[in-house]
């Protein structure tokens, strides 16, 4: 069956019809102003996204985990106290102690040395069983956040210019973005908390400390922890940390998103802008007037933009982040968020909100990357996959789109 990009125009030129990528930048599921570089979901062959992603997630999750490890342990590090307290008597005694020791670990890449030489590689992937089935929450992100992506772009479309509250279609997907994220992370952590509890619980067993001795406990498989969690707190317990996670990982996702399409559709104004300002001759792939819809250039340009909004995102949100660890990993019952947060200012300073920041970008990061290639690449296979399969039953839609831009050529 032939291609569609070789089928015939409707005026009967024979000329070729439109890339996946041109077309689909015209869907009216799209809002005026979206970035032609990514293809819209309603043309995704979702059997073949869904089948593939867990496999690939995984080696991604895998890939990643090491970071993950050393982020909870400097995390849940504690440093100096200070002389004024406004917590119990007991937290303050037992961050006192904490503090008379010095840290584990002076920096990231001194705990990647010290856990090698105590404690062997496996330590890096202690609670990898749990946070891997995580994958499978993944793809339920993805499902929400093209979904609600795609049905308020669609709203947006289709609302009356003069009613919209927001008139820039570039600031609207932005918007529409954040939203979408927000929700994708909602529905995710209702599946996927329990995991992040088990795993982070694992991660500090077998911590060597000072002098060669076992601080972190002994350690358990999976099932173990997750028994003795249920246990002594029960359901509250697999859940212990939710709203912290939820105040960390909502606002990192809406930010990333929010930022991510903007960043995808000014890095090549950027880049020329860059290099005229420095006089650097730019590869053909990075200068501005390159193509839109060329994978080595929207591959470049994607990669780029999730690195940097990643990096940012998770950055900003570090503090609320730490908060979480801290109440999944040693939180007692009656233990809030808001009160995590006052004891850790109290007793370790503000700059304690920012531990394991290094070590979160360092994960978040390239793993940003690797999954925005990842999504967009499965989504431009699996639309050329459907454009393939379709054949000569050209939709008659892709057909009055190729004649109206050939119209416009002529004129």
């Amino acid at each position: 069956m032939a291609s569609c990009a070789s089928c015939s125009s409707p005026t009967g030129q024979g000329s070729p019809l439109p890339r996946p990528a041109t077309f689909l930048a015209t869907s009216p599921s799209v809002p005026a102003g979206a970035s032609s570089r990514s293809v819209s979901w309603d043309q995704v062959d979702k059997r073949k996204f869904h089948m593939m992603g867990p496999f690939v997630l995984g080696l991604i999750r895998t890939a990643i985990y090491p970071a993950d490890v050393i982020k909870t342990r400097m995390q849940m590090q504690r440093t100096s106290a200070s002389a004024a307290t406004r917590v119990s008597a007991a937290a303050a005694a037992a961050a006192a102690a904490a503090a008379r020791a010095p840290p584990v670990y002076s920096s990231a890449l001194d705990a990647v040395s010290k856990i090698s030489a105590r404690e062997g590689i496996g330590a890096f992937f202690r609670g990898y069983a749990p946070s891997v089935l995580g994958v499978f929450g993944t793809q339920l992100y993805v499902g929400v956040l093209e979904s609600t992506r795609a049905g308020l772009s669609a709203r947006y479309a289709n609302k009356d210019p003069a009613r919209r509250l927001i008139s820039d279609p570039a600031l609207a997907r932005s918007v529409i973005d954040g939203q979408a994220g927000v929700l994708g992370a909602l529905c995710t952590h209702l599946v996927t908390t329990p995991l992040e509890v088990i795993s982070q619980k694992m991660r500090m067993q077998g911590l060597v400390g000072h002098g060669g001795a076992v601080v972190g406990g002994a350690v358990q498989s999976a099932r173990q922890m997750a028994a003795a969690v249920w246990r002594t707190d029960g359901l509250r317990g697999l859940y212990r940390g939710f709203g912290a996670q939820l105040l960390a990982s909502a606002p990192t996702h809406g930010i990333f998103w929010a930022s991510y399409h903007r960043m995808v559709e000014r890095l090549p104004a950027w880049g020329e802008a860059a290099r005229a300002a420095m006089g650097v001759a730019l590869p053909p792939v990075l200068a501005a007037s390159a193509p839109s819809g060329s994978v080595a250039q929207d591959t470049l340009v994607q990669g780029t933009a999730a690195f940097c909004s990643g990096a940012a995102a998770v950055f900003v949100m570090n503090p609320l982040d730490v908060v979480k660890t801290r109440l999944q990993v040693e939180g007692t019952r009656g233990q809030t968020t808001a009160s995590t947060f006052r004891a850790l200012v109290a007793h370790e300073g503000v700059g304690a909100l920012w531990k394991g920041s290094s070590a979160r970008v360092m994960a978040a990061a390239p793993t940003a990357v690797m999954m925005i290639v990842y999504f967009e690449s499965m989504k431009r296979l699996s639309a050329q996959a459907l454009l393939d399969d379709v054949g000569d039953a050209v939709p008659s839609v892709m057909l009055t789109v190729h004649a109206q831009e050939k119209g416009r050529e002529e004129q």
